[in-house]
């Protein structure tokens, strides 16, 4: 017979979300390895006992805040839920049929928010008109900004776990690459302020009352947040200790407007719309890099460590950084970049292009370093949109 704590366990994992594969079998090879062979039945029910508390953790490890986000109470999950309001059912359309299985898309405009997965081509989210939005990694929760208010909600089920009053306006919000933390930009009436809560709603921190509506950039680690201040000057902030490090200018960049950490290390791009490109080591440890990108309003993202894309006005450029010298290759595009990110496997890119009705969202493969077209190829569109745009792939 099972004990009670094996009762308690099995009814929390069924009430978790289901654990990552690849954290799963770790923690539970781990389990194994602590124990020994089981000689009697006592030590098998312990070795189950531990398995159960490994996949646990695993669930609570792939499942990020839930269980704080949720004031300690784990979610019920419904195994069949159900067609959610707007969700569009049926077989998945052709333009969506090349998308990675398990990631989404999250496209935004007019201050509303649709969703594209493998499974569900085009899914407009209920709800009212909004400021800012960021999904988590893993697309588990999202938060939305709306008047003076920022919520977060479940995104399968647009459960709203939890809301916050704040002291302005939210236009901007980036979770952490941990889905532990939230930075966002609220627009005050005496300008910017950057601040960041848990992913629990909790524990909000004011970083600085005088920022510029740039928005902010998270280190890889979650422990360090980048921002812009209201003169121009770049500064890290540490997360944990509260201190603030003002980087020193580089490359002739005196009005930044966008930045990005690079997904390992130290190295942080920063942009401004004359077309420079700034590589910073926040550590200090080598000289700046300054590199030649095109002019107008840039859009950062980071195929790999040394590997990044800048776009800008009706160009893409890609740089390959990890030699003395930095090689650079640019492609045209039909018409102006207004929105870019990355997949989470590194190897596509979510392209939004400015056209004269509105954004078209196109999915592509980057631009190689040699040879290949010399224009963007964008492959079937995925989504048409009116009013200023954004794109997160999650």
């Amino acid at each position: 017979m099972p004990s009670e704590l094996e009762r308690r366990l099995e009814r929390v994992l069924a009430a978790a979300p289901g654990p990552d594969p690849v954290a799963s079998d770790r923690a539970r090879r781990a389990a194994l390895e602590a124990l020994p062979s089981p000689a009697d039945v006592r030590r098998a029910r312990r070795r189950r006992a531990a398995l159960l508390v490994a996949a646990c953790l695993a669930a609570f490890v792939s499942g990020g805040v839930t269980l704080a986000a949720t004031g300690a109470h784990l979610p019920v999950v419904n195994p069949d839920p159900g067609p959610q309001p707007g969700t569009r059912t049926g077989p998945p359309a052709p333009a969506s049929a090349g998308l990675p299985a398990g990631t989404s898309i999250w496209a935004v405009a007019g201050g509303r928010v649709t969703v594209i997965t493998k499974e569900t081509p085009a899914r407009a989210l209920p709800g009212r008109r909004i400021t800012a939005f960021a999904a988590s990694p893993g697309s588990l929760y999202a938060v939305e900004g709306h008047g003076a208010t920022l919520r977060a909600i479940e995104t399968r089920t647009q459960r709203v776990v939890w809301r916050r009053r704040l002291d302005g306006r939210p236009v901007a919000a980036v979770w952490s690459p941990f889905p532990i933390r939230i930075a966002y930009v609220l627009r005050t009436r005496a300008g910017f302020t950057v601040g960041n809560l848990w992913g629990t709603g909790t524990h909000r921190f004011t970083v600085d009352v005088h920022a510029a509506p740039v928005v902010p950039a998270w280190r890889w680690d979650s422990k360090a947040l980048a921002y812009v201040t209201a003169g121009g000057a770049v500064v890290v902030h540490d997360v944990i200790g509260g201190a603030n490090r003002v980087l020193p200018r580089a490359c002739g960049i005196h009005r930044p407007v966008a930045i990005a950490f690079a997904p390992a290390g130290e190295v942080l791009a920063v942009a401004d719309r004359a077309g420079r490109v700034a590589l910073v080591d926040t550590a200090a440890s080598h000289a700046p890099r300054c590199l030649t990108g095109p002019a107008g309003s840039p859009h950062l993202a980071w195929l790999g460590r040394d590997d990044l894309l800048a776009a800008a006005g009706s160009s893409l450029t890609r740089y390959a950084i990890a030699g003395p010298e930095a090689k650079a290759r640019t492609v045209a595009a039909s018409f102006p970049i207004a929105g870019l990110d990355v997949s989470p496997d590194r190897g596509r890119i979510a392209v939004l292009l400015r056209g004269p009705s509105g954004a078209t969202l196109v999915v592509t493969i980057p631009p190689r370093l040699h040879g290949g077209p010399p224009a963007l190829t964008p492959g079937p569109t995925l989504l048409r949109l009116r009013g200023p745009a954004q794109v997160q792939w999650r």
